[in-house]
């Protein structure tokens, strides 16, 4: 991979090697590679919509208003589970604050492991439906088309969570480990560290009470790293989709 790096450095003038994050991004150039640029994930440009961050704002605070009017009796809400053995010790006390917010909520689990299904059933003792367990396998389309029907999500996965805000749905993350963490910071999500998400909660509304989550940051975020990926195209003679380039353009 070193001689891959170095091939691609001599090649390009400027930063052009997209990392998932900060710490990444440093331990290349501590490693000599000077071209590696914090990103995140590319899932980051799947939505052309030109303010999400405006969009998840507003739908953020329309969770909120019902959570606090009636608890949210009537929230669809979809939960991903952690990418955990049932035997790590993590696994436990992340299931139970999703079944926490399945006991309240309308609720569906996002099957994104092979193993999930079957962990979330043993462990549950198959108080789950299936029909709250769902599957998409590699169809990445009718997932979002599910998503968009959704008004809020819980993932303790990065891409259970970008299905949703790539959809317009507002989202919030629980890192298992510091690669997502990573992740969640370089693209600015919505975070609710595990350091808190161990505490015991009775409601969704107490747990968004602690999170982390400023979607005009996120907008101007998005925004920064499309002028990037912008700018590593046309080093090489390509054009990002006009679709995206619209919303730098507005």
């Amino acid at each position: 991979y070193k001689n891959l790096l170095n091939e691609i450095e001599s090649r390009q003038k400027s930063k052009s090697i997209a990392v998932r994050g900060d710490l990444t991004e440093r331990i290349c150039q501590n490693s000599g590679f000077t071209h590696c640029l914090s990103m995140g994930c590319p899932s980051l440009t799947i939505s052309r919509n030109m303010n999400l961050g405006g969009v998840l704002k507003e739908k953020w605070d329309v969770v909120l208003s019902k959570l606090k009017k009636d608890k949210g009796e009537n929230l669809k809400v979809v939960l991903a589970l952690p990418k955990l053995r049932i035997s790590d010790e993590g696994y436990g006390p992340a299931v139970d604050l999703l079944m926490m917010i399945f006991a309240q909520h309308d609720c569906y689990f996002i099957v994104q492991a092979p193993y999930d299904r079957q962990q979330l059933l043993a462990y549950t003792e198959g108080s789950v439906e299936q029909s709250r367990i769902l599957e998409f396998e590699d169809q990445v389309e009718p997932w979002f088309d599910f998503m968009k029907s959704v008004d809020f999500a819980v993932s303790y996965r990065i891409h259970g969570a970008m299905a949703a805000i790539s959809s317009g749905v507002p989202a919030v993350v629980i890192p298992t480990d510091f690669r997502i963490l990573e992740l969640v910071n370089a693209m600015k999500l919505p975070l609710l560290p595990m350091a808190k998400a161990i505490k015991k909660y009775d409601s969704l509304l107490s747990i968004l009470d602690e999170v982390s989550v400023d979607f005009d940051e996120f907008e101007q975020n998005r925004r920064d790293k499309l002028k990037q990926y912008k700018r590593i195209l046309g080093d090489v003679g390509l054009e990002i989709d006009p679709a995206l380039n619209a919303i730098l353009s507005q």
